[in-house]
């Protein structure tokens, strides 16, 4: 499933101007949690009546998994507390892992848009524009 043998695991990284603060990154990733509660779930097997095992969704209310690691966890472990998705940050670097049953490039890549929202208004206290984000009192931008 998520393991060695067959990861069925996605990675999207992005690189930004300033080293990653692994603080405001748990607070973001928080927030972000919070707008995704159907991306809260685990992997589980239920039989039917006739005895025949199918995976299913179950609520997870554990907290997504933060690592300060270029390593990625392996999901569905406990290590990432069960979750289909976790992230991770070094340097200047985040990253997004995902369980690609979950969701595909294009869900994760709204999760990560919001994650970066959350970020940067926290990192910044900027004020949003359709320009990008503005540190507040001075002239550089954050695309």
């Amino acid at each position: 499933m998520a393991g060695k043998e067959s990861s069925q695991t996605v990675r999207l990284t992005l690189h930004l101007q300033d080293d990653v603060d692994g603080a405001i990154l748990k607070e973001a990733v928080e927030a972000t949690r919070q707008r995704y509660p159907y991306h809260q779930v685990r992997l589980c097997t239920r039989g039917d009546e006739q005895g025949i095992a199918h995976y299913a969704f179950d609520d997870n209310p554990l907290p997504w998994v933060v690592t300060a690691d270029r390593q990625q966890v392996t999901l569905l472990s406990e290590a990432a507390n069960y979750h289909l998705l976790a992230f991770a940050w070094w340097d200047d670097c985040i990253a997004l892992d995902w369980f690609y049953p979950l969701t595909d490039g294009t869900g994760a890549y709204n999760v990560l848009r919001t994650l970066m929202y959350e970020y940067c208004r926290r990192r910044y206290d900027g004020s949003l524009s359709s320009e990008g984000i503005r540190k507040v009192g001075e002239k550089h931008r954050i695309y």
